[in-house]
């Protein structure tokens, strides 16, 4: 109503106020929902419908009153047949079934429906107004009624197979192969074509075509309204308000878990997809798989999701059997039983009847990657490339869990605790020197990782880091690489300044923490440290703040690693990149003892193009990173602007103005 031109101004602002407020109000309006979809679908049933253009309405839409039969499974009839039968033993066999459809049904059956009745109860009161108010025709309001609908489907799932019109074969491949089918077409279909919908927003809107669809006011309506819930909810945990977009959508505990990380839940919302794809879209993706796929190609391994062997090939056919129906059984098991589960085997944390509430309607503890940093991410995601993919033992398992948990233990302080699995691991000979394994506990395990790696993935993953990341790792690296760290990159060059300078110094760990580390380097904040890869967000945020760079830097093949103050930040070139650019530049001239650097440094904003390059001497390129680092701390702490800092650079290298004549502006 707010975007329906031909609504009153009164009403578009009395829809305007109804949606700011809708947070607040959503246990009221999820109760006045309810009722309406009530209250439509007896009018269904009624020979005598108080409003019968609703119900004449909801025929034309394609919906549907009750959750299509396609979606039951008759475990609870199978069971009671069987029960009454005397087949005790199938009886048995079906009790999972029958317990999850029979937990389950006062939700999928009875609320999910009403639910979607209401909400198109609502819509389609608003299409009917519209509709006699502008004299559509009988098929466009057919039209708009249908859109309505798979709105709606999209949105709460249960979808109507039928009015997708798929052949057969294809639904039941797409069943067989991809996880809740329903609900991620559902997602597919709604979020990318509101998001599609807004990006051509203005173009129809000067052809004079413009209209808000269903999709597109529920890609604004998500991220607001679970945007407000995030940040009701952070300001609980920590009394203030969230400083990232991390906070709103992921938001922080004020507790750190054991790696020294941040502590951060994850609300249940169809946002963890849109942060996901952003950040992770292959494994997202992967993820959506139907777990049954997963099951049998992991059965067929024998190796689960950990990596961990589901049967032992040296046990008797019995008993791997007996193993393979084990598992097999664990996969029925509810995902808010399996949170509520692991939230009563994990060590320490909290541990009240809140938290037990809190995973059992599915608000979990984040993904551990939405807590790393981009660079730590990278390191995890090599680390399983390097090195995963074997096949552990259960007794190997069982020793890396209880070493985890007495790691665990010992991070969050709960010595006692620490002490007794310590105890249990000594005797059974899997820890030998207690000392060793506290030291080792200390050190972050992003820093472990790092160390194991081969000198030439430490090469490069340290010649695409900024300056506060090389310091946290360089120093883990083979001597072989910390032999030529001046040459990996040019914030290895930096840093090989302030090392020689003794301004940074190697950090000294404890319980997974940097302490007792003077190093200039290690308060800087995590915005300013920045990751080496952009998400979606990213260049979402480019796009609107800095959209000529990010252009020219998708032109050049670069990435943008985050938006700083209205400028987009891209990654330094890797060894080759810059070897390659180095020489398209020179043409062919003799560039002995010259070093190629950007006239606007990339931590203002700067481009790889080519008229942002230029040869420099060592000793005049030393001189220019001291005005370098001086606008651009300006810049970081928002005291200058992009514009500002960008003239005043290319001014200073131009010869037009001195570096004491910038301090003094």
């Amino acid at each position: 109503k707010v975007f329906d031109k031909n609504v009153s101004l009164s009403d578009r602002a009395t829809a305007l106020a109804k949606a700011i407020t809708a947070p607040a109000a959503s246990p009221v309006l999820l109760y006045q929902n309810l009722i309406r979809g009530n209250n439509l679908l007896k009018d269904y049933f009624s020979k005598n419908p108080q409003i019968p253009e609703l119900v004449n309405a909801l025929e034309r839409a394609g919906g549907r009153v009750k959750m299509d039969s396609f979606y039951k499974n008759n475990s609870v009839e199978s069971f009671f047949k069987a029960a009454r039968s005397g087949n005790y033993l199938g009886a048995l066999f079906r009790t999972p079934g029958a317990l999850i459809e029979g937990l389950s049904k006062g939700i999928m059956q009875e609320l999910i429906p009403r639910q979607k009745l209401g909400v198109f109860s609502d819509m389609a009161t608003h299409i009917l107004e519209q509709a006699q108010r502008e004299n559509w025709s009988e098929y466009e309001t057919t039209l708009r009624l249908q859109e309505a609908w798979d709105s709606v489907d999209n949105r709460m799932g249960q979808l109507v197979y039928d009015n997708l019109f798929w052949n057969k074969v294809l639904k039941d491949v797409g069943m067989a192969s991809v996880r809740s089918l329903g609900w991620n077409i559902g997602d597919i279909r709604e979020i990318p074509g509101g998001v599609i919908g807004l990006a051509k927003a203005p173009y129809d809107a000067y052809k004079g075509k413009f209209r808000m669809d269903p999709k597109m006011a529920y890609v604004i309506a998500l991220p607001y309204i679970m945007g407000i819930f995030g940040a009701i909810i952070y300001y609980l945990y920590n009394g203030k308000a969230p400083e990232t977009l991390k906070d709103i959508y992921y938001p922080r505990t004020g507790r750190k878990k054991p790696d020294g990380t941040d502590e951060r839940i994850s609300l249940p919302s169809y946002m963890k997809d849109v942060y996901a794809y952003g950040i992770e879209p292959g494994q997202t993706i992967k993820n959506k798989l139907h777990p049954e796929l997963a099951t049998i190609a992991q059965m067929l391994s024998n190796k689960d999701y950990f990596g961990t062997e589901i049967r032992n090939p040296n046990d008797p056919a019995v008993k791997q059997f007996m193993e393979l129906v084990g598992y097999q059984a664990k996969q029925f098991v509810p995902l808010s039983i399996t949170n509520l589960i692991q939230r009563l085997q994990a060590v320490g944390g909290n541990k009240t009847w809140i938290n037990y509430l809190q995973s059992f309607m599915g608000v979990t503890p984040a993904p551990a990657y939405i807590a790393r940093t981009p660079i730590q991410r990278e390191i995890y995601n090599l680390y399983d490339k390097r090195f995963g993919g074997g096949v552990k033992s259960k007794d190997t398992q069982a020793v890396a869990t209880l070493k985890s948990q007495a790691r665990t233990a010992y991070m969050i302080g709960d010595v006692k605790k620490a002490n007794q699995l310590l105890d249990e691991l000594v005797k059974s000979g899997a820890v030998k020197d207690t000392t060793t394994f506290v030291k080792d506990a200390d050190t972050a395990n992003d820093i472990k990782l790092f160390a194991r790696f081969n000198p030439e993935d430490q090469k490069a993953l340290l010649s695409q880091m900024n300056l506060a990341d090389f310091n946290r790792y360089v120093w883990y690296a083979a001597k072989d690489v910390q032999a030529h760290v001046g040459s990996l990159s040019p914030n290895g060059a930096n840093w090989l300044e302030l090392q020689q300078a003794g301004k940074v110094q190697i950090p000294q760990w404890k319980r997974g923490q940097i302490v007792g580390n003077n190093s200039d380097l290690s308060s800087m904040p995590p915005d300013v440290a920045g990751p080496t890869k952009g998400g979606a967000l990213t260049y979402i945020k480019a796009l609107f703040e800095d959209p000529k760079a990010l252009i020219s830097d998708i032109k050049n093949g670069d990435t943008v690693v985050r938006v700083e103050n209205g400028a987009a930040i891209i990654q330094h070139r890797d060894a080759q990149g810059s070897h390659d650019i180095r020489v398209k530049i020179a043409k062919g001239e003799d560039i002995t003892g010259k070093i190629l650097d950007h006239i606007i440094p990339l931590e203002l904003g700067g481009t790889y193009n080519e008229n942002n390059l230029r040869f420099y001497t060592e000793a005049q390129s030393k001189i220019d990173d001291q005005v370098e680092n001086y606008l651009g701390d300006k810049f970081k702490a928002g005291k200058i602007s992009k514009g500002e800092a960008q003239k005043l650079i290319v001014d200073y290298k131009d010869g037009k103005i001195t570096f004491d004549q910038i301090k003094n502006q």
